[in-house]
């Protein structure tokens, strides 16, 4: 029956690892921020990919192998890097294991011609973009170093293609990170300034936005140097640039305490909240996260996000037709209304009145609901009584027929009865929620009976 369902689902949701669910997800994101950005530069390059060349990667690498250079080994490595770059499946694994990560390696080491790094780097790139077993076969290689090492490049494109591929194998997991993190990558990323062309400015973001991420925590010490730089450009007019400081600093606010300071400490916070009605999604999910992780912390972090106009901004988000983006709003919101000084404030602020407009107005996230649970933690009377001339009782009647929150919305019935007795308005409420749940099942019938004991009304 449903009220079973629903108990086995809130038992199994009690089960769930809440941090695997938050990494899987955030690996979701990076996927796609990976994809979509490979996509970006591939169009712009104007890459066409090609299917079939009549050769195995094995007769590939080996006419690479004993190629003397110049134009022949450029054509052949030109020839593997259209190969690589087909949609679906392309032919990875086949060319790690003839043996093409250790023979491109050599081709740039021994060669001058910049035409020629590019493409062996990009080849390189594709071939550290597979799985992480792939992955990890390309840094066994040294591949790191030789990236690293072309940053040096007097070829702008060429240093695009080194800290592309550096972003990639950074992104892959915590080791890669670390690995790269420790490669002398930090140096070139400190030349960075905002004269620098475009492109590398926008790649060189998104390698530290990936050296900022993943658990363990990288090592503070190290990434601490490139703050500054993340700090900079997260004032820079380029979208692309704005969204990969974002998530670098979601992921220093997500740190804990001390990363939440270093922000407010580097007067970001006055930015962040500019930044929640940017018109990319892209951007704005970040973002939120990154106040998200301060409001959470502690009353004192709470107040730079308020001084900053936080409240005036977050029904931006609260009423964004994106669900990731109204959740993060919410979960802002929750540790503001727990508290009955800060309540005041989001009051003031009209925060409530656009969560209880959405509310009536459709469906909508579940942590909607759960912000308007959290809002009876404790509040004062007045704020109690604004609550309920806004028609809170009326929503947490809706919630209960749709079978949200019970055990939550029971109890705050509960603690209301009176209140709810005395008012003919909220009375009403009650007994068409009482009237609509006797119209269904056996579960819902004695769900209706429990509300009845409750409010110790007469049946």
């Amino acid at each position: 029956n449903m009220m079973k369902r629903q108990d086995r689902r809130n038992i199994l949701r009690r089960q769930i690892d809440l941090q695997e669910v938050r990494t899987g997800r955030k690996n979701a994101t990076l996927i796609e921020r990976r994809l979509q950005r490979d996509h970006n530069l591939m169009k712009r390059r104007q890459v066409k990919p090609i299917q079939d060349l009549g050769q195995t990667a094995r007769e590939f690498v080996q006419e690479l192998r004993v190629s003397t250079g110049g134009v022949h080994c450029e054509e052949i490595t030109r020839k593997i890097r259209k190969l690589l770059a087909i949609d679906g499946d392309p032919p990875i694994q086949e060319f790690i294991a003839a043996g093409a990560v250790s023979v491109l390696a050599r081709v740039i080491v021994r060669s001058t011609s910049s035409t020629l790094h590019f493409e062996a780097a990009w080849v390189l790139t594709n071939l550290a973009s597979g799985n992480m077993h792939q992955t990890h076969r390309v840094i066994e290689q040294g591949i790191v170093v030789i990236f690293v090492h072309l940053l040096n490049s007097l070829c702008s494109n060429v240093c695009d293609q080194a800290i592309w591929g550096l972003g990639n194998i950074a992104g892959c997991c915590h080791e890669c990170r670390d690995i790269v993190l420790r490669s002398g990558i930090i140096q070139h990323l400190l030349k960075i300034e905002p004269n620098t062309h475009l492109s590398y400015l926008r790649n060189g973001l998104w390698v530290v936005s990936n050296l900022f991420r993943k658990h363990p925590k990288p090592e503070w010490d190290l990434i601490s140097q490139l703050f500054p730089l993340v700090f900079q450009f997260l004032m820079h007019d380029d979208a692309e640039v704005i969204c990969n400081a974002a998530w670098a600093i979601s992921y220093v606010a997500a740190m804990g305490k001390e990363g939440c300071q270093t922000i407010i400490d580097s007067n970001l916070v006055p930015r962040l909240i500019e930044l929640i009605v940017h018109s990319s999604r892209f951007i704005q999910v970040p973002i939120l996260e990154s106040i998200r992780y301060i409001a959470l912390q502690d009353a004192q972090f709470s107040r730079p996000l308020i001084d900053a106009g936080l409240l005036q901004n977050i029904g931006h988000a609260i009423n964004h037709s994106s669900q990731k983006i109204e959740r993060e709003a919410h979960l802002i919101i929750v540790p503001f209304v727990v508290d009955r000084v800060l309540m005041e404030e989001v009051i003031r602020a009209g925060v409530i009145d656009d969560i209880m407009v959405r509310l009536r107005a459709l469906p909508t996230d579940h942590r909607a609901y759960a912000t308007l649970i959290a809002m009876f933690k404790a509040p004062s009377p007045t704020q109690l009584r604004y609550l309920l001339d806004r028609g809170a009782i009326q929503i947490l009647c809706h919630m209960i027929t749709r079978f949200y929150f019970v055990p939550q919305v029971l109890a705050i019935i509960r603690s209301l009865r009176f209140s709810i007795m005395d008012d003919p308005i909220q009375r009403s409420n009650v007994v068409q929620a009482i009237t609509n749940l006797r119209a269904g099942g056996p579960e819902e019938l004695r769900l209706s009976t429990e509300i009845l004991f409750l409010l110790q009304a007469p049946t």
